[in-house]
Order: C-alpha cells, then sequence, then structure tokens
C-alpha cells in the first residue's frame, strides 16, 4: 500500500486543487455567481489552494521566489480580467510592464549579488519565451482538446524539476497540470465552450513563472525550460497540425493525438535528463 507521504502529496498536488477547481465550474453554471466558472479565476483559485498544500502559506513580506507566486498570478488574473475587451496594443503594452515587473522581483536576489553570464541568457530565454508565447496565444477562442498541450508541458515541468532535485516545484507543476486537466475536462464535455484567451494567459502565467523559477533557482538544465518553451509557443501549430489529421467530430481523437504530439519530445527531454542527471541505482 502507498505510504502516508506519498498518499499526502498526492491530496495537496492533485486532489485538493482538481477538487477546487472543480467546485468553482459547477457554481459557475449558476447566473449569478457565473464569473466563478470563469477560465482565469478557476485556474488562479485552484492552483492557490494546491500552492498551500504543497508549499505552505507564504511569507510576508516574501523572502523566496516562491513566495512572490500567489502575487503574481493574482496580478495577472486582474491584468487579463481587465484587458479582456482592450485594444490589443494596450493588452501588449501592460503585458510588457506585468513580465519585467516579475522578472525583475524574482530575479532581485541575484541583481543584488551580480549575475554571471549563464543566469543573464536563462533569464532572457525566458523572458522572450513568455512574450511570445503570450503573444501567441493572445488570439481567439481555442478548442479545449488542443489545450491539452498546458497539461503536457506542466507535467514534463513537474517531473523534470523533481528529476532536477527540486520536490516542490514538481509537486506545483502537478497542481497546474491537475487543475488544467479539469478545466479542459469541463470546458469540452460540461460546458463545451471553447477555451478563452484569459484562461489560457492564467495557465501561461503559471508555467512560465514555474519555469523561470526552476531555471534561475534550481538545477533545472536550459535545454529543459527552452524544450517546455518552445512547446508552449508553439502549441497553435500543434492544434493546426491535429485538426488537419484528425477532422471535426472526434474531440477525443483529437485531444489524444495532440496530446501524443506535445508528449514525445517531452519524455524524450524527461529520458535525456534521467540518464544524464540521476547517478545508477537511484531509481
Amino acid at each position: 500500500m502507498p505510504s502516508s507521504l506519498v498518499l499526502d502529496q498526492l491530496l495537496s498536488t492533485v486532489v485538493i486543487p482538481a477538487a477546487a477547481a472543480a467546485l468553482l465550474l459547477a457554481l459557475g453554471r449558476w447566473r449569478p455567481l457565473a464569473w466563478l466558472g470563469h477560465g482565469a479565476v478557476v485556474l488562479t483559485a485552484g492552483f492557490l489552494a494546491g500552492y498551500l498544500g504543497v508549499y505552505g502559506r507564504p511569507a510576508l513580506p516574501p523572502v523566496q521566489a516562491l513566495d512572490w507566486l500567489p502575487a503574481a498570478l493574482l496580478v495577472a488574473l486582474l491584468l487579463y480580467g481587465i484587458t479582456g475587451r482592450a485594444e490589443r496594443g494596450v493588452r501588449r503594452a501592460l503585458l510588457v510592464l506585468f513580465v519585467a515587473g516579475v522578472v525583475m522581483v524574482l530575479a532581485a536576489p541575484l541583481v543584488r549579488y551580480g549575475l554571471d553570464r549563464a543566469t543573464s541568457i536563462a533569464g532572457a530565454c525566458l523572458v522572450v519565451g513568455w512574450w511570445a508565447a503570450a503573444l501567441v496565444h493572445d488570439r481567439r477562442d481555442d478548442d479545449p482538446a488542443f489545450g491539452i498541450v498546458y497539461v503536457v508541458i506542466a507535467v514534463g515541468a513537474a517531473v523534470i524539476a523533481a528529476v532536477a532535485g527540486s520536490v516542490v516545484l514538481g509537486q506545483l507543476g502537478g497542481v497546474l497540470a491537475a487543475v488544467t486537466a479539469v478545466w479542459l475536462l469541463w470546458s469540452g464535455v460540461v460546458s463545451r465552450r471553447a477555451l478563452t484567451p484569459t484562461g489560457r494567459g492564467a495557465a501561461i502565467t503559471a508555467l512560465v513563472v514555474l519555469l523561470f523559477i526552476g531555471q534561475i533557482y534550481g538545477n533545472t538544465p536550459l535545454w529543459a525550460t527552452v524544450l517546455l518553451l518552445a512547446l508552449l509557443v508553439l502549441q497553435p501549430a500543434i492544434a493546426l497540425l491535429s485538426a488537419r489529421v484528425i477532422r471535426r467530430g472526434a474531440p477525443l481523437a483529437r485531444l489524444a493525438f495532440t496530446a501524443v504530439l506535445a508528449a514525445m519530445p517531452v519524455a524524450a527531454g524527461v529520458y535525456f535528463l534521467i540518464h544524464t542527471h540521476v547517478q545508477p541505482g537511484e531509481f
């Protein structure tokens, strides 16, 4: 039987955040509480429920990089909620300020003691990747089947972080994967609604901030971070290929095919990381 530690981790990483997301989605079907069912609200609240279970209450004022994660997600929720119907130029300008602010806050301790070349390159790659992903995903509503790419990337980030030595980051990646999966299943099966840009924006924010923290403060290799960012940017291309191969009328087949396309490079990256970072006998 699984140990109590494994059960506790499963509860805080998967069960609690998934249940919180499902509860908000169910309450959102009632018209006076419809705002609770919005993708950005569901993802943010569900992730924060898991965050509290995994990491605990953040320090105030924040001390560690992960202490800033709830604030970043709440600001992103406000940003995407306020600018949802704004002009594209306004949204992009505010996004630039938001990304710059988050990066400056998270990297402040390193800047104080001086940045080495590798860290500077990693930070630049993450900023460019975040900006590119935000621009690519700032478009019309999307088929829920194609959102499975977010789940695959979150799972990949969780496994890579855990293998690289950060169990907490790995669990938080699992939290994001669980919450996103519930949102996708509800959107595709229950409500039959497309994925809105605001919901995708919340998912992208959580993903990239976790990648940023893992890259700057953890032991995540740069190539692994770039791989996951590239998949995030290429999600529309993966969705287009899946739509051309699997025609309309087969949502589950589209979802499965999209998941396989996204999972292949992630699985290859995890396999390579295990064989290069794990000593024989550790697994």
